[in-house]
């Protein structure tokens, strides 16, 4: 990676469909629309996740923004929202331990086309053991967004995945980040966003079109996946 989001929201963004099983555990109201991604990750692995997510919890709460780590349901909401293909290029931001990276990889996503900003080093230390092909840049998600939105060529569309706890930074921060990603997305792209909130976590405006899914009640906390796109765009 060289360094050289008011819309009207509707509930349309589509979530992942379930098996019978899953269905039995979960609240009404989920909507089931796109096959299973299965989980690749063994319980040792898990259970390591788990203890690497808790450290980085107990040193920065409010930048780790959850006390659990995202399920594999919020994870399938992500990408069925993102719709990428294998030669969509897609920048993460926040990946943590790598629930949206696993799910965007068994998606199709070529790990050649993904791009992971993550500043704890202990994540990224367990992203680069466990996908050795993927693109980790240690740097500021902001500060990244900001330079590959002045340095990218303009034939060159990212979609866009955020793990970020939005609402613990300032309007100003994410109204900046809105502008820099719709540079980013151009009219291809997208950005996926998750939030625990009641409202949009990115501030909307007419420069921004906004959709939102139905709370994934099964999540912990429930969450709500929010998919933003330049008005026009061709998807």
């Amino acid at each position: 990676m060289q360094h050289p989001l008011s819309g009207t929201a509707t509930n349309t963004v589509p979530e992942p469909s379930i098996t019978l099983e899953e269905q039995s555990i979960m609240k009404s109201g989920q909507d089931k629309k796109t096959s299973r991604i299965p989980s690749t990750t063994s319980k040792k692995s898990k259970l390591n996740d788990l203890r690497v997510f808790l450290s980085a919890w107990l040193s920065s709460p409010l930048r780790t923004g959850a006390n659990a780590p995202s399920s594999r349901f919020l994870a399938r909401a992500m990408v069925a929202a993102a719709k990428t293909s294998p030669d969509t290029k897609v920048i993460e931001l926040g990946p943590g331990t790598g629930i949206f990276t696993e799910a965007l990889l068994n998606a199709g996503v070529k790990e050649e086309n993904l791009t992971l900003i993550e500043l704890n080093p202990d994540f990224r230390k367990l992203l680069s053991q466990r996908y050795p092909k993927v693109r980790i840049i240690d740097e500021d998600a902001f500060s990244f967004l900001s330079h590959l939105a002045k340095g990218k060529a303009k034939n060159e569309d990212y979609t866009i995945i955020s793990g970020l706890p939005l609402l613990v930074f300032s309007k100003k921060k994410r109204i900046q980040m809105r502008k820099d990603s719709l540079d980013i997305i151009g009219k291809t792209g997208k950005v996926v966003q998750f939030t625990y909130g009641p409202k949009s976590p990115i501030p909307l405006d007419s420069s921004i079109e906004a959709q939102s899914s139905k709370r994934i009640w099964i999540n912990i906390p429930p969450a709500v996946v929010w998919c933003y796109k330049t008005p026009g765009a061709k998807h």
